[in-house]
């Protein structure tokens, strides 16, 4: 509690039997089936798998291994909640931005809605 996004992945990494979790942020509306079948294909062997899109880690549409579990307690620990940071440490497979843009082309699985103005563009398709 009161770790961010970083302690929800802890939770869900310790209350699963799954070797991976899929993340994906609540306010993402757009689910892209294929690219999320096509990133476990990329996650395995590795701690984590997330795109870069526009030179930034999207890491709440990305694979979690549960290997990372006495990493990410260790920076928890610590008092490290940088989701940026903690992908640095372990061994992330990182998709390039073109990758993704096989599956959507306009990269709209990335789309994030973080207010009602946000929610009425989309509407409008305008986001």
């Amino acid at each position: 509690k009161g770790m961010g996004p970083v302690g929800g992945i802890h939770t869900a990494l310790n209350h699963t039997e799954n070797q991976y979790i899929f993340l994906l942020a609540c306010d993402m509306p757009v689910v892209c089936k294929p690219y999320i079948d096509y990133m476990l294909d990329q996650a395995l062997g590795f701690d984590a798998c997330v795109t870069l899109k526009g030179g930034r880690y999207e890491p709440f549409c990305a694979f979690y291994s549960k290997r990372v579990l006495p990493e990410l307690e260790q920076s928890l620990s610590r008092g490290k909640t940088s989701l940026y940071y903690f992908l640095q440490s372990i061994n992330t497979k990182v998709i390039p931005e073109e990758q993704a843009r096989a599956f959507s082309p306009d990269l709209s699985m990335f789309t994030n809605l973080n207010t009602p103005e946000d929610y009425e563009k989309y509407l409008r398709r305008e986001l």
